[in-house]
C-alpha cells in the first residue's frame, strides 16, 4: 500500500514544474505528516493555472435532487467535503460541585470536520478539525488544528449500511446518538484542547426544516464541473457544557447550525480555463486564494442568521477584485435564500449589502461589519463577537470564522449569526510554505506565474490591437 510521502512525491510530478516541483520534492519527508500533505496540495494548487490538485478527481456535473439521509454521508471519489458546525449559546458559569455562578454569559462555538482527498481513485481521505470559542469583546480561542490520514489511523466514517454516523480525531469527535435511520437527528459533538483550556461537550437535537442552498442544494457551476453540494440543517437545539480559559460553563439556552458541503471546485484542465486565467492575469489582474490548495483564485465571504422571529437567512458573495467599502451591491440572486418561521424556503433575488468596516491583521484584510437591506426581516447590520476571529487551519494559513450580532436600525439586537472569510489572507502562502520548511522567500515564486507574463503581455497587446481593428471592420461595414 503507498505510503503518503510517495502518494505526495507522485502528485508533484505529474502537476508540477520548474523549480517549485523541485522544492518542493525536496521538501517531502519520508514521514510526511497529514498536515504537511495538505501543506503540499496547497502549494500543487498556486503552481501553473490550470494544474491542481482536483485534477483526476470527480466531479459534480449535474444537480441530482438530494435524498436524506443518503446525502447526510459522505460521498466519493470528491475533492473536498467538510461538515462545519456554528452555534450561539447562552451560559452560566459553574464552581466546583455545579452549582451556577454569576451573571449568564454568551459564547459562539464553531467546530469542523473538514475531508480532502489526496489521490484519485483513492477514497483514503485526510481528516482535518478544529474548534473554537469566542465571547463578545474576549478573546477568541482556537484549538490546535488536527489532522490524520486514515492509512495509519482508523477513521470511522458515517457508513450507510450499518447507520452508524462517527467521525473522530484526537481532539474533536461527531457521532450520533442514534443507531437507526434517523442517526443526523440527534449528535453529540465533543472536543478537548488541554493547552489552550477549551472544551465543549454539546447534545444537538434537530429540527426541520433543512435549508438547500441556492434552491436546489447545489452551487456552482455544474456544466464545467466546478460545483458542490450543499445544504443547511440550521435548527439544532443545543445542551452541554464548555470549558473556556479553564472555567466551567453549563449551556442555559442554545443552537447550532449545521453546514454540509462537498464538491471538486478547483478548475479543471482544460486549454480554455487555462487561456483565460493566464490572459487575466498578464494584464495585471490580481488573483488571491481561496482553498489555494484546488485552484480557485479570489475570495469568499459567507454568512448565516437566526432572527429572534424564528426565521434564517444566509447568503454569500465571492470575486477576484476587491469590492468598495460603503457601495451597496447584490450577491448573485439564488445564492440568498430565506427560511421563513413557518419553515418556508425562498429566494431573496432583491437583497443587498454593502462592507462598512474592513479589520486589518497582520498584513491580511477582512470585512467583518456589514448592512443588508431589502430583506424579509427588514433592514439589519451585522457587528463580528471580536475582531480577530481568525482560525488556523492545519496546513498553513488562516480562514476567518466566527460569531457576529445582528442589530436593527435603532440598535436592538433581532439575531445572531456567524461570519466566514476565506482567501482575504494574503500572508496565505508564507504561512503554507512555514509548514513545510521552505523559506519564505520562495513566496513570489510560489504566487507568480512570471515566465509567462513578458510573452502573454505581449500576446494580450496583439490581441487586443486585432480585436479593436476586426471591431472596427464591422462598424465600417455598415456605413459601405
Amino acid at each position: 500500500m503507498s505510503k503518503l510521502s510517495d502518494i505526495m512525491k507522485s502528485r508533484v510530478e505529474k502537476l508540477m514544474d520548474g523549480e517549485r516541483r523541485e522544492i518542493l520534492l525536496n521538501a517531502i519527508p519520508e514521514d510526511i505528516t497529514p498536515e504537511q500533505a495538505i501543506s503540499v496540495n496547497c502549494l500543487i494548487g498556486t503552481g501553473p493555472i490550470g494544474k491542481t490538485s482536483a485534477d483526476g478527481l470527480g466531479r459534480i456535473t449535474e444537480e441530482i435532487p438530494l435524498k436524506f439521509p443518503k446525502d447526510h454521508y459522505t460521498h466519493e471519489n470528491l475533492a473536498l467535503e467538510w461538515y462545519m458546525g456554528g452555534g450561539y449559546l447562552k451560559c452560566s458559569q459553574t464552581d466546583s460541585i455545579g452549582d451556577h455562578v454569576g451573571e449568564p454569559i454568551y459564547f459562539s462555538c464553531i467546530f469542523c470536520f473538514f475531508f480532502r482527498r489526496i489521490e484519485p481513485g483513492n477514497q483514503k481521505m485526510i481528516l482535518e478539525t478544529h474548534f473554537s470559542l469566542v465571547s463578545k469583546d474576549k478573546t477568541h480561542i482556537q484549538s490546535k488544528p488536527a489532522a490524520v490520514w486514515n492509512y495509519n489511523n482508523t477513521l470511522k466514517l458515517p457508513d450507510p449500511e450499518n447507520k452508524k454516523f462517527i467521525i473522530k480525531t484526537h481532539n474533536l469527535e461527531l457521532v450520533s446518538l442514534q443507531d437507526d435511520e434517523n442517526y443526523f437527528e440527534t449528535l453529540r459533538v465533543i472536543g478537548k484542547d488541554e493547552q489552550k483550556g477549551i472544551a465543549i461537550d454539546f447534545k444537538l437535537i434537530k429540527k426541520d426544516p433543512i435549508l438547500l442552498h441556492s434552491g436546489t442544494g447545489y452551487m456552482g457551476d455544474t456544466e464545467n464541473g466546478i460545483a458542490y453540494g450543499y445544504y443547511t440543517a440550521p435548527y439544532f437545539h443545543t445542551s452541554g457544557t464548555l470549558k473556556y480559559k479553564d472555567e466551567d460553563y453549563v449551556v442555559l439556552e442554545g443552537s447550532f447550525g449545521v453546514d454540509h458541503e462537498w464538491g471538486t471546485i478547483g478548475r479543471p484542465l482544460t486549454k480554455k480555463v487555462q487561456n483565460i486565467c493566464d490572459f487575466l492575469y498578464a494584464l495585471g489582474a490580481k488573483f488571491r486564494f481561496l482553498d489555494a490548495g484546488f485552484g480557485l483564485y479570489g475570495y469568499e465571504s459567507w454568512f448565516g442568521f437566526h432572527f429572534d422571529d424564528g426565521s434564517f437567512i444566509t447568503t454569500v458573495f465571492a470575486g477576484v477584485k476587491e469590492l468598495p467599502q460603503n457601495k451597496f451591491f447584490n450577491p448573485k440572486k439564488q445564492l440568498s435564500q430565506y427560511l421563513s418561521p413557518e419553515g418556508k424556503q425562498e429566494s431573496i433575488p432583491e437583497l443587498q449589502l454593502r462592507i462598512l468596516e474592513y479589520t486589518h491583521l497582520d498584513g491580511s484584510k477582512y470585512p467583518t461589519k456589514f448592512e443588508f437591506i431589502n430583506t424579509p426581516v427588514g433592514d439589519f447590520f451585522i457587528s463580528p463577537l471580536t475582531q480577530d476571529q481568525r482560525m488556523e487551519w492545519a496546513g498553513g494559513g488562516y480562514a476567518y470564522e466566527g460569531g457576529a450580532i445582528v442589530t436593527d436600525r435603532s440598535g436592538k439586537q433581532i439575531g445572531i449569526g456567524n461570519l466566514e472569510n476565506c482567501g482575504w489572507d494574503t500572508k496565505f502562502t508564507e504561512n503554507v510554505l512555514k509548514n513545510l520548511g521552505i523559506d519564505k522567500s520562495k513566496v513570489k515564486l510560489f504566487n507568480s506565474r512570471s515566465k509567462k507574463r513578458g510573452r502573454l503581455l505581449v500576446v494580450g497587446f496583439f490581441s487586443i490591437i486585432v480585436f479593436i481593428i476586426l471591431l472596427s471592420a464591422w462598424g465600417l461595414s455598415f456605413l459601405f
